[in-house]
């Protein structure tokens, strides 16, 4: 932490004010960099802990569920956990934590979201970014995608006419 910045004998009233002020803006940044840093290495080690855990198996399907479970019993949405996991992948793959930080140019102004938006996409992450994109539809909409879907599975074995397609289409809100 910063020294508490003296006033010195003689000092006008600005003077005070602006040493006051730089004492405070030093505090805001060291501390919230502390915070922010306390949270970052939380998510690291939040990772490590699943993939080095007997439970977890990077290709497996179940590791979706223990995902899953665990954010469950700890409390946290699955997908930040499998940010975590993410995380302590690529900072590993980068030679660590420091590394990660170093490769990255990270400095004082770290913060998860930053963090979050340098891990790479993969397909597993556009597949979860669909679904998030089809839990926000409204009702009506989602009413419409399942009738499109229960009218094409009444129709599986039929011709396939062009009265069917304009009325997926139309039931999608799809126009061409």
């Amino acid at each position: 932490m910063t020294d508490v910045v003296p006033y010195e004998q003689g000092m006008s009233q600005v003077e005070m004010h602006q040493s006051l002020v730089q004492e405070i803006e030093a505090i805001r940044v060291e501390r919230g960099y502390n915070a922010r840093s306390e949270l970052v290495n939380a998510k690291y080690e939040i990772g490590r802990a699943i993939i080095t855990s007997p439970l977890y198996s990077r290709y497996t399907k179940g590791v979706g569920e223990l995902i899953r479970k665990v954010g469950d019993d700890v409390g946290l949405q699955w997908r930040s956990i499998y940010d975590c996991c993410r995380f302590y992948h690529v900072a590993e793959e980068a030679g660590g934590l420091e590394a990660f930080f170093t490769k990255n140019q990270i400095g004082k102004e770290m913060s998860w979201g930053g963090i979050q938006r340098l891990l790479p996409k993969n397909q597993a992450d556009v597949a979860v970014d669909e679904v998030e994109k089809l839990s926000k539809l409204t009702a009506p909409d989602r009413a419409n995608r399942a009738s499109a879907g229960r009218y094409a599975r009444r129709r599986i074995g039929q011709t396939w006419r062009d009265e069917d397609q304009q009325k997926l289409l139309k039931l999608l809100s799809v126009e061409l």
